[in-house]
């Protein structure tokens, strides 16, 4: 019946069934963003948010917190989902006043005893930093890579690896001498770089590779890839012995740490479960307007340890999805 249908002029609309797979890289980058967009990471009102974070008893802080602010755009370019992140998260230590500084016997404005006036995300955003500024591939940081090979006048570069560097990028240093001005022009494979003016190399020195020879300061972490919100653990406090005052947030390191493996865990549970109605949209970029239904998903263990996340979608055919990107529920 279905092919005399469709012999007479019937349009087969579906539905179909869409398979995605995703790396844990992938997944772990969305799940950052859902919660740096949908978690409140403010540092001004007390008791509120991830209050804290900043310091507020000094007058005049050497960070100011709820002054300067740069924009989350969780869409990219054009993004009709904006958040605004406080600039007091932008430093590699931003945790610092929460772990090691503040006096657990001091009041804040208005009487409040400082310790109950943390937020409650003041734990995970000491461990997630929300800064789109201190995400893999920003100006702020700095690559280190290792040369494999010894060559002279040379713009093929053979390095340890490649991955966490980018096209444009430039030489801040070449084994220890200021560069800042040969451009990274190509990236051939994972272990092989073309550069813009030939240079010489040296077999087990360093290149450092950023994108700005004053902004690019912080060292890169050897995970933290490109576009992937930067997790760092706070320094534990030393402990006071005495009758003295103990400063600092005492267990935040692990707290902190533990309290985002749990709220990743829980945002994961609820976008690979079918029975709550997961719905994936199109990116707005796409100009498609549809969305499918999350109907099964399995995660798959390799023997290399890697993971692959499979989704099973439906949706109709004449409403075919281009690019999935964004996932609502």
């Amino acid at each position: 019946m279905s092919e005399d249908l469709l012999a007479n002029g019937f349009k087969d609309v579906g539905p179909t069934i869409t398979k995605l797979t995703l790396n844990d890289k992938q997944l772990t980058k969305f799940i950052d963003e859902f919660i740096v967009y949908n978690y409140d990471s403010n540092c001004i009102t007390a008791s509120e948010g991830a209050f804290g974070i900043g310091d507020p008893l000094a007058p005049t802080p050497a960070r100011p917190f709820g002054v300067n602010y740069t924009d989350f755009l969780l869409d990219g370019v054009g993004s009709q989902r904006i958040k605004k992140i406080d600039d007091v998260y932008l430093y590699n230590d931003w945790h610092k006043t929460l772990s090691e500084d503040v006096d657990q016997g001091d009041d804040y404005d208005g009487g409040l005893d400082l310790a109950t006036c943390v937020g409650p995300n003041a734990e995970l955003f000491s461990y997630l930093n929300p800064h789109p500024s201190m995400r893999g591939g920003s100006e702020r940081w700095k690559t280190e890579i290792i040369i494999k090979t010894t060559d002279s006048a040379t713009t093929t570069i053979h390095v340890n690896s490649t991955e966490l560097l980018q096209v444009g990028e430039l030489i801040l240093t070449n084994n220890g001498v200021a560069d800042g001005v040969t451009q990274i022009t190509a990236i051939n494979s994972s272990t092989s770089l073309t550069v813009s003016a030939a240079i010489d190399v040296v077999e087990g020195t360093a290149l450092e590779i950023g994108l700005d020879p004053v902004l690019s300061i912080n060292l890169r972490p050897v995970n933290l890839y490109n576009g992937h919100f930067y997790k760092k653990r706070p320094n534990a406090v030393a402990l006071v012995e005495g009758d003295a005052t103990q400063p600092g947030y005492v267990g935040l390191p692990g707290i902190s740490e533990k309290i985002y493996m749990n709220e990743f865990s829980k945002v994961k549970r609820l976008i690979t479960t079918s029975a709550r109605g997961v719905t994936f949209m199109p990116a707005a970029s796409t100009g498609v307007n549809t969305e499918a239904k999350l109907r099964h998903y399995k995660e798959e263990r390799s023997p290399d340890g890697s993971t692959k996340h499979h989704f099973w979608i439906s949706n109709y055919k004449l409403r075919a999805l281009d690019v999935i990107l964004v996932i609502n529920f």
